[in-house]
């Protein structure tokens, strides 16, 4: 398994054959996920990153509506694939449309590139609105998912602080996953990042124990920064 390669959306990415760092396939991914479960007997996996939910395929690529929509659904048809026989949840935490927009706008501004030269997306903020409506179609989005992995459960979560379990993304998580309190076999914390997670059950350790391995991961990401 790759540990630690500053970029946690590069196993999304590859379900629609973009190539990151360290440059493996989506298939080869999944390969390394299940052989390092199997060598530790793990029976739960979590797979985060914000590029499931969005960014593949890119808004500004698309020429309608209805071929982002066909897109992103055979997004979620590759992934399903490789979940064939597997128990899906699916935990979504998502942003109110008009706080989600400013914060994209805000990043994209930042960016030369995309407001400078050729590869220009935001002109005003108006006219990017306009392209980013399909990703704001929460609802269509979510039926997407849900209709490609069959999932057993869907959770959809406002992302906003005073809205989660103890006002926290990280005890809200373990929370809803039904992980909270328990004693969890996480001799092995395998990071792609902070964003792809696996949690590997081998010898029981208290819950704290996980929180203080995230965060501690998290601080060392940020340093690095």
């Amino acid at each position: 398994m790759p540990l630690d390669l500053g970029n946690h959306n590069m196993v999304a990415d590859a379900l629609v054959g973009w190539s990151r760092y360290p440059n493996l396939t989506v298939e080869e991914y999944f390969d390394q996920f299940f052989k390092d479960a199997k060598q530790v007997n793990a029976n739960l996996m979590i797979l985060s990153a914000e590029h499931f939910f969005g960014d593949s395929p890119r808004i500004w690529d698309v020429p309608d509506e209805q071929t982002y929509f066909e897109l992103y659904r055979r997004k979620f048809e590759a992934l399903e694939r490789h979940l064939v026989g597997h128990e899906v949840t699916l935990i979504v935490y998502l942003r109110f449309q008009v706080n989600w927009l400013a914060k994209v706008i805000s990043q994209t501004v930042r960016t030369e590139r995309l407001i400078t030269g050729d590869d220009v997306i935001y002109h005003e903020d108006h006219q990017f609105y306009e392209m980013a409506k399909p990703m704001l179609r929460y609802c269509t989005l979510i039926e997407i998912w849900a209709n490609s992995l069959q999932p057993h459960e869907v959770m959809v979560i406002p992302y906003e602080r005073k809205l989660l379990h103890k006002n926290s993304s990280i005890a809200d998580f373990l929370y809803r996953a039904r992980l909270e309190g328990l004693d969890l076999s996480c001799t092995r914390l395998l990071m792609l990042d902070y964003g792809v997670r696996a949690f590997l059950r081998k010898h029981a350790k208290p819950v704290h124990s996980v929180l203080h391995q995230l965060k501690r991961a998290y601080r060392a990401h940020i340093y690095r920064k």
